[in-house]
């Protein structure tokens, strides 16, 4: 399949931008260093801790403001695990894209301030200064014309070969299906005749599993009751009766009751069985008629009850008012008599105001001492002011708590004789229910009790026995006729025990079909993904244990997962490919390096510019070899 046929809506020529130079400046450990490229593929060599890393992160946070692996970091010097100071960490690149040229630039600087009062200035944070071909920016619009050209996220899958696996699987999931589509489930009908059998009735295979298992589960459940009520009918079946000859013992023991019917008068003792209805009528109307009563006169009772109980209550309360009014009259009191005295001691004039200095002992001038003579005067005035007034305060709050009381103890005595009438109403009403014994009827019952203690006449030829027989007889005829529809049930059920086994064979047809489709779609799926790429392979459904599949993403080279020991050269080639499939899809190619390169003896071909990382124990600095 052609890349046209793959992605119909791909640019005929994909867009690459190439990196012409990288320069640093102070960036990680790298004093100055200048890797000139122009455009063309190239190996770095050295060994451990020379910069072949640093180069990566500075290509990577030109661009993202992050390292190669996507994380936050400083590009600021160190020296002894301590930061250099008044350095600019500096990452420039010059790149060619559509036949024009760009230069880059991205600055990370200390922020420095001297705060008032101070002598030095203090580091107070960090600041990121971009420029656009020599013309300073801001990181918003420097970031806005990155993203033009790339997004975040698709430079990083576009220029590194861990960038997808990097991602979460639902996202790594989603990439991967844009880039042609998942199989329908019309792709896995057409490609599988035996699914053809399966209807869908308008729903989604999952639409369709979540009827199917609900309807099954609802089959089972009723197959394995039809057994039990079919032994349970089986045993109310009529045993061992002949309706014919109970037909015949029936009517000749109706023949014989009629007769006995015949032989005797049963007039007075019917006469005898009404008059004891009617005295156990007018016997129950009497005893309801009581209770009724009692009934009545008790909530009447229990509501002079409960007036008196809450009566009593308020007595209490009041009372226990006037206990407090009281007891806070009698403060007042107290403090009436306090501020009386301090009244009388306010009464004396001030005394004479000392005419020395209490701290040289000299003698003070006189309009002073006659100035603080009278502040003295006009102090004991104020003094004795507010005594009077809080005297008066006092004896007003004395006395109003004095009336509280006394109003308190006339409440509480009228609620105590409340409490009184109503505790003698409920001993009136006590008596009225103890004295419920008779009742108008009393008379008439007697008469139908003193009727009924009369001789009985005799009593009429005893069929008691003919009658129970009768009843027997009937019962077997009505049990015969209750089995009819009993066996007409049993062979109704019988046939939908037969109808929900095909049924339920079904529904197990149709899941196991559905089983078969989403797996098919699974398949074809995978194999669409999968054709893309030349040595990456993906898996986009599990197996499960119920036959069904569940929804992945896992990156595959020669059957081994990508993150369960596949090697660093293995991953290297599979990224790279994921890189070369993705670029051509979405028509940009971007430079890629990639570190760890001496893991690789073969680099997959990306189709696009490479800068090979290698670690080479016996080169010191590092070198660059570009590619003719």
């Amino acid at each position: 399949m052609s890349t046209a046929e793959l992605f119909p809506d791909a640019d005929a020529e994909a867009h690459a931008l190439r990196l012409i130079s990288l320069s640093l400046t102070a960036f990680q450990g790298c004093r100055s260093f200048a890797l000139a490229l122009d455009g063309h593929n190239a190996t770095v060599r050295a060994t451990n801790g020379r910069g072949k890393s640093t180069l990566a992160n500075a290509w990577a946070w030109l661009w993202s403001g992050k390292d190669a692996a996507g994380r936050e970091f400083s590009p600021q010097p160190v020296e002894r695990g301590l930061p250099i100071h008044n350095v600019d960490s500096v990452a420039e690149a010059i790149i060619e894209i559509d036949g024009e040229r760009h230069t880059l630039s991205r600055t990370f600087r200390e922020v420095w301030t001297k705060k008032r009062g101070k002598a030095t200035s203090e580091l107070t944070g960090h600041q990121t200064v971009t420029a656009w071909d020599g013309v300073p920016i801001s990181l918003g619009e420097y970031e806005a014309r990155l993203a033009q050209i790339a997004s975040p996220e698709r430079w990083r899958l576009l220029s590194s070969p861990s960038g997808l696996a990097d991602l979460p699987w639902k996202r790594r999931r989603e990439i991967l299906l844009g880039l042609c589509g998942g199989a329908s489930v019309a792709d896995a009908l057409a490609s599988d005749p035996e699914l053809r059998a399966l209807d869908l009735h308008g729903r989604t295979p999952d639409e369709h599993r979540r009827v199917t298992e609900a309807s099954r589960g609802k089959a089972t459940k009723r197959l394995a009751e039809i057994p039990g009520r079919i032994d349970e009918a089986t045993r109310t079946l009529p045993q061992g009766i002949d309706g014919e000859r109970v037909t015949v013992r029936l009517r000749e023991v109706e023949r014989l009751i009629g007769e006995a019917a015949t032989t005797g008068d049963d007039g007075p003792r019917r006469e005898r069985v009404a008059l004891e209805t009617q005295r156990r009528e007018l016997a129950a109307r009497r005893q309801a008629d009581l209770d009724g009563e009692r009934q009545r006169l008790r909530g009447q009772r229990q509501t002079h009850a409960d007036a008196a109980s809450e009566a009593r209550r308020k007595a209490r309360s009041l009372e226990m008012d006037a206990v407090t009014c009281d007891r806070q009259a009698a403060g007042k009191a107290g403090e009436w008599s306090t501020l009386t005295a301090e009244y009388q001691a306010l009464k004396n004039p001030a005394p004479a105001v000392p005419g020395l200095c209490p701290t040289c002992s000299q003698a003070l001038p006189p309009g002073q001492v006659e100035d603080a003579q009278a502040r003295a005067n006009a102090a004991r005035a104020e003094a004795r002011r507010r005594n009077v007034e809080q005297g008066w305060t006092c004896r007003r709050a004395r006395e109003a708590l004095q009336a509280q009381a006394v109003a308190s103890r006339e409440q509480a005595a009228h609620w105590a004789g409340v409490a009184e009438a109503a505790e003698s109403d409920a001993l009136h009403l006590d008596a009225q229910i103890a004295s419920l014994t008779s009742h108008p009827l009393d008379e008439q019952i007697a008469s139908l009790v003193a009727r009924l203690a009369e001789p009985a006449p005799p009593a009429p030829t005893d069929t008691t026995a003919l009658d129970a027989e009768a009843r027997k007889l009937r019962a077997a005829l009505a049990s015969l006729d209750a089995g009819a529809k009993t066996r007409t049930r049993i062979d109704e059920l019988e046939t939908e025990q037969r109808n929900l086994g095909a049924t339920l064979e079904q529904l197990e047809r149709d899941l196991y079909l559905l089983d078969r489709l989403n797996a098919t779609v699974a398949a074809l799926t995978e194999a669409r993904v999968n054709g893309l790429f030349r040595l990456a392979t993906f898996r986009l459904f599990r197996a499960q244990v119920n036959g069904g599949v569940e929804q992945c993403c896992d990156i595959l080279v020669d059957g081994v997962p990508w993150a369960e020991g596949l090697n660093t050269g293995a991953k290297i080639n599979a990224g790279l490919d994921i890189v070369r499939v993705l670029g051509e899809r979405w028509g940009m190619r971007l430079p890629v390096f990639v570190d760890n390169a001496e893991s690789v003896a073969v680099l997959e071909d990306a189709g696009t510019q490479v800068v090979r990382l290698v670690m080479d124990a016996g080169v010191e600095q590092l070198t660059v070899e570009v590619a003719g």
